[in-house]
């Protein structure tokens, strides 16, 4: 998994100095509203059932689950599909970019290929199909890296980045469904009406807590692009972006890939009632080895780096990437233990920390857009967001302790 996200990565950063040439920054402010906008309306697409796939003993209900979320995408897309096309110039208009707008349309079929990966993704994690997984990274960042690159030479502009990063997300989620129906033959005569009902039932508490749950983080991570491209310039917002992006895209695959494993080597230990803690302490000292001394070299240059690598106009990138540096840090220790409210079914609280946290984050960005500011909304927000992810982080410390002591009692 560690090697199919670092190549996953390395093409990206290989072609980055390129593409940052080839294309302007307001063309990645567009792709990142673009991104940012298909995000949040994924959530939606499967009630956040994927995420239950891992927890049943029988693998007949994870196949009943896996049904569930694949139709729930289908109606889902097809509710997106007739939105954008009978509200797609309002859509970009009222987001700030109206450049947005002929790619509107390319929203519902983004949210297809991405909740059918994230499915299929749960779904051979269950199955210890690593080599799968890791695969299907490396083959959406080539596929969608070499579409930017054409796109970027042909003077596509945003239309580039935003049609590779939907190709890479079609071909990825292909080759997992393909790899999923390889390993699984008979999937199909597993999924019937009665086992769907059985399951929704059973997990109710996902679309019910962890969908909002879920929702509130993906729109206040998003909360800066929408403000800057709304209250500042897409081109602000590029410069922002490509920032976030450097850093937080290759360290959250890094630290998804991480917690997928732990997801499914704790969900065993927990069901078998071993201990937690000594393998989440493992983890966190590898984490800290690893990354404090590259984080410190960024902090200290990054505009410097970006500037040489991506071109001038990129320095401001570096500064923007060392504002939010400290809350990037706390999110890569913490984002790989994001998965133990759902073994310990504290989905409820996780969603309330989430909507404090969307609030606070929401009026520290309201406070720098009040001062006509974006470098003073952008350190409140990560001030905020420093904040709340450290608490995250020692709540879920807490609960493997209390879980791991009351293992002693007994």
């Amino acid at each position: 998994m560690f090697s199919g996200s670092t190549l996953a990565q390395l093409v990206p950063f290989l072609i980055y100095p390129v593409l940052s040439r080839l294309y302007d920054p307001a063309d990645f402010g567009t792709l990142a509203l673009f991104t940012n906008l298909m995000i949040i309306l994924s959530v939606f697409a499967t009630g956040k059932y994927e995420q239950a796939i891992m927890l049943p003993a029988r693998n007949v209900n994870a196949i009943n689950i896996t049904g569930l979320c694949l139709l729930l995408i289908t109606f889902f897309c097809l509710l997106t599909m007739a939105i954008s096309f009978f509200f797609g110039r309002r859509i970009a208009e009222g987001m700030g970019d109206p450049g947005l707008y002929p790619w509107v349309y390319l929203i519902p079929f983004s949210i297809a290929f991405y909740s059918v990966y994230q499915v299929m993704n749960s779904m051979l994690n269950r199955q210890k199909r690593y080599r799968s997984m890791a695969a299907s990274r490396v083959v959406q960042s080539i596929g969608s890296s070499g579409v930017k690159l054409g796109g970027g030479f042909l003077k596509a502009g945003h239309g580039g980045l935003i049609t590779g990063a939907v190709f890479g997300q079609m071909i990825s989620a292909g080759f997992l469904f393909f790899r999923f129906c390889n390993n699984n033959k008979d999937w199909l005569k597993l999924v019937s009406l009665k086992g769907i009902k059985q399951q929704v039932k059973d997990y109710i508490f996902f679309p019910k807590y962890h969908m909002l749950h879920v929702l509130s983080n993906s729109v206040s991570v998003g909360l800066p692009v929408f403000f800057f491209t709304r209250f500042f310039s897409t081109h602000q917002t590029g410069l922002y972006s490509m920032g976030y992006n450097v850093a937080f895209v290759p360290l959250s695959l890094f630290a998804a890939a991480l917690g997928q494993v732990l997801y499914q080597e704790l969900s065993e230990r927990y069901n078998s009632k071993q201990k937690l803690t000594p393998l989440l302490y493992d983890t966190i000292k590898t984490l800290l080895l690893i990354s404090v001394i590259p984080f410190v070299l960024v902090m200290i240059f990054a505009p410097a780096i970006f500037g040489f690598v991506l071109g001038p106009e990129w320095e401001t990138s570096g500064t923007f990437l060392r504002i939010i540096l400290p809350w990037l840090f706390m999110v890569f220790l913490t984002s790989p233990l994001s998965f133990i409210p759902y073994v310990f079914m504290k989905q409820k609280k996780a969603m309330l920390i989430e909507l404090i946290s969307f609030v606070l984050r929401f009026a520290a960005l309201s406070a720098g857009v009040y001062y006509n500011s974006l470098e003073t909304a952008l350190i409140l927000y990560s001030i905020i967001s420093f904040a709340m992810v450290a608490y995250c982080f020692f709540w879920f410390m807490r609960l493997t302790a209390g879980h791991d002591k009351e293992l002693n009692v007994e």
